[in-house]
């Protein structure tokens, strides 16, 4: 296999490789298959290759010269999956966004200097467009870490058209013979929130939940049954695939802190109800996310501020909506 120039770079909380999309082979097939090889081939803990064998550190961001005047790169998200060669396109990672201006510069697709002014990047994956910006002092060639600030334009209804794909703040289904409350929201990606009181569970460590065998199966069944929502109430649209939805549990703060099981996980809020406006968790299909995305931040937001879905109900009284707080298990992420 010949060479193939990359930048490994951390966005957020994610690790990713970030490819030049003219340095891959055009067929997709061909394309996929030399990425599985980069990240470690079909071996789950990627020992041959660059991924770390965790869904955060697995990740592909190929970016290319933009294709319309509106944009100063394009950025194509893949989940590479650790168990097979498949690459899923489906969702775009929210937290790589962070360093598309370094690695483009890296990789020749923008000036040295230009990713220090704000440069607008168009996500493939749902024809998204987002405006990033670093310190005028920023130097994020160099290696050293540095802040971005991320700009969604427009992002309801992205996957869908429909900020509520069903048009219904909240609905029921019964599951493995459970009936629960959910709400979907389109907004920057399509997420099915839970309560995890109704659960009767709390927003625990992701290893706590997904030690609950029981719980894991009722999700997944959940995702496939929410799909099948989806394309019911959006005939005339592309069908959804349930990789592409996402799952996340929400709790009230004080629910959470009180909770025995809820406990602290490194760098969370500490159990302080009043360092965050709602708790959550995001329920991948490999495992619980260790953080929290940045596309379930911007759902976790909006859905928090329409009334009645389940995340305005578990929202602190009187959320400040400019200084949104979601509390997760690596911290506290601020939403605007």
């Amino acid at each position: 296999m010949g060479e193939v120039p990359c930048v490994i770079a951390r966005g957020g909380t994610s690790k990713g490789i970030f490819l030049n999309q003219r340095d891959l082979p055009e067929d997709p097939q061909q394309r996929d298959r030399l990425i599985s090889k980069l990240f470690g081939g079909d071996n789950h803990r990627q020992v041959d290759g660059l991924g770390g064998g965790d869904p955060l550190t697995s990740k592909v961001a190929i970016l290319s010269a933009p294709s319309c005047p509106d944009a100063d790169v394009e950025y194509l998200s893949g989940e590479v999956c650790l168990h097979g060669t498949a690459v899923n396109y489906g969702v775009t990672c929210g937290n790589l966004l962070a360093a598309v201006g370094p690695a483009a510069a890296r990789l020749g697709i923008l000036d040295a200097e230009a990713f220090r002014l704000p440069i607008t990047v168009r996500g493939r994956n749902s024809n998204s467009y987002i405006r990033v910006e670093y310190p005028l002092n920023a130097n994020g060639l160099g290696g050293e870490p540095m802040e971005a600030r991320l700009i969604f334009e427009r992002p309801a209804g992205a996957c869908t058209g429909r900020l509520l794909p069903t048009g219904s703040v909240s609905d029921r289904l019964e599951i493995l013979g459970k009936t629960v409350d959910f709400s979907i929201v389109d907004a920057g990606a399509v997420y099915a929130f839970l309560d995890a009181e109704q659960l009767g569970i709390s927003c625990g460590s992701p290893r706590a939940i997904d030690g609950m065998r029981g719980l894991r199966r009722f999700v997944e069944a959940f995702r496939e049954r929410v799909t099948e929502l989806l394309n019911e109430s959006l005939p005339n649209s592309k069908p959804m695939n349930s990789a592409s939805v996402k799952v996340a549990l929400v709790a009230d703060p004080k629910a959470w802190s009180a909770s025995s099981e809820g406990g602290s996980t490194a760098g969370d809020h500490g159990g302080d109800p009043s360092s965050v406006d709602i708790v959550g968790r995001i329920l991948n299909r490999a495992n619980t996310h260790k953080a929290y995305a940045v596309s379930g931040g911007i759902a976790t937001s909006v859905a928090a501020s329409i009334e009645g879905t389940l995340p305005n109900r578990a929202t602190a009284t009187a959320a400040d909506f400019d200084a949104f707080r979601i509390g997760h298990p690596e911290g506290v992420l601020p939403v605007r």
